[in-house]
């Protein structure tokens, strides 16, 4: 019976998922704080488990995957997210040599991310193997961005020669808020719909109906909002100053922005969003300045999509920080009042319901705070591309 493992790696954490024939859920879990203090969680049906686990990097997140998904039986195929894939790369593929060397020229695009998948995927292909590998891209969903929503200001042959334009990230993510709009919307059709994916990083995007019309994060996923550790959009020539002024690398540069910006860098060194929330609630200058700098990133991009959009019917929000931090929650849909959203009484954690509604019911705006199901629409991805395989052996 043919098994799928879905692994979707993030900067310090391993997610996965294991289904049959594609949709059928068998285990779900995660290792988190990959490291010295890295936990393994997971949940088979009604049980669920919680243990400390060695695994100092990605390449040992799988190996210690691997003892627990085999209980249920060897997988099939090994489905692996992969944040930038550039323009070859935009849709499923079967990893092969050259597939990898092309990704891994793209890393330095995603350094939190890149380096992690490619870990991930060399040790699958030890511990999973005769499996298929599958790559599927975060970029995918965007690749029907109107043209106005992808392109630069910038010459022709940037655009065309070098491929520089706006991608889109966090795809799978803003595609399981956008389906949680449609099954919302009155006429899902021409809804004007609005998704908010908080987490490690942060981005909004907006859609008509099923389309896409913006992504706030560009060329990479360093832009965009202010995130916890990443700097969001930047005025070229600053970076571009800073890098002669302080005789910065451009790899040194772009780490920096990436792991030491953000939130991180405006509170004076906290990126956990909730603390900050905490310390400015009693007063801290710098964690309140954080707080209002991100409010300020977030609602150039609301007012802005709600332009594009002329109206919001539905606005959704996902990931870490929204499940679990209400004072940024509070910020989002502080920026959608002006446009008719009346916020409920603040409810709970979505820790344990995939769907919770945050509008009033007479409200013009219905505001949504949903569970993201990133794997189970990473299966899907990985399903579409092998059932037209003829050589696959299901």
């Amino acid at each position: 019976m043919m098994r799928a493992l879905v692994l979707n790696a993030g900067s310090s954490s391993l997610k996965f998922a294991l289904y049959e024939r594609w949709t059928t859920e068998i285990l779900r879990g995660a290792i988190s704080e990959l490291g010295s203090d890295a936990r393994l969680t997971w949940r088979r049906g009604a049980v669920r488990g919680e243990e400390p686990v060695a695994a100092p990097d990605h390449a040992a997140a799988v190996h210690a995957i691997r003892r627990l998904a085999t209980d249920d039986g060897a997988a099939d195929v090994i489905v692996h997210r992969i944040v930038h894939g550039g323009a070859k790369h935009c849709k499923p593929v079967k990893l092969t040599a050259s597939v990898l060397e092309d990704l891994e020229a793209l890393e330095f695009l995603a350094p939190l991310h890149g380096p992690a998948a490619r870990l991930a995927i060399e040790a699958s292909d030890m511990v999973f193997r005769p499996a298929a590998q599958i790559a599927v891209f975060d970029t995918t969903l965007f690749q029907s961005l109107p043209q106005a929503a992808r392109e630069y200001g910038i010459p022709e042959p940037w655009r065309t020669g070098l491929d520089v334009k706006r991608y889109g990230f966090h795809g799978f993510a803003h595609e399981c808020l956008r389906d949680a709009a449609l099954a919302a919307a009155g006429e899902p059709d021409s809804a004007r719909i609005v998704t908010v994916q908080l987490g490690r990083g942060c981005s909004v995007a907006a859609f008509r109906g099923e389309q896409p019309v913006a992504n706030s994060m560009g060329f990479s996923p360093l832009g965009g909002l202010v995130m916890p550790t990443r700097s969001g959009s930047l005025d070229p020539a600053a970076v571009l100053y800073v890098l002669s002024r302080l005789q910065l690398r451009p790899a040194e540069l772009l780490r920096i922005l990436n792991e030491e910006s953000g939130l991180l860098a405006l509170s004076g060194g906290c990126a956990n969003p909730a603390e900050i929330a905490r310390r400015a609630d009693l007063g801290d200058s710098a964690c309140r300045l954080a707080l209002d700098v991100f409010s300020h990133s977030l609602y150039q991009c609301l007012g802005g999509y709600a332009a594009l959009l002329d109206g919001l019917d539905v606005i959704v929000m996902g990931g870490g920080i929204s499940e679990h931090v209400p004072a940024f929650r509070r910020r989002v849909l502080d920026g959608v009042v002006w446009l008719g959203c009346e916020p409920a009484a603040d409810g709970p954690d979505a820790a344990d319901a995939a769907s919770v509604v945050l509008s009033r019911p007479a409200s013009r705006v219905t505001a949504l705070l949903v569970r993201v199901d990133e794997e189970r629409l990473m299966a899907a991805e990985a399903r579409r591309l092998l059932e037209t395989d003829d050589t696959a052996p299901w």
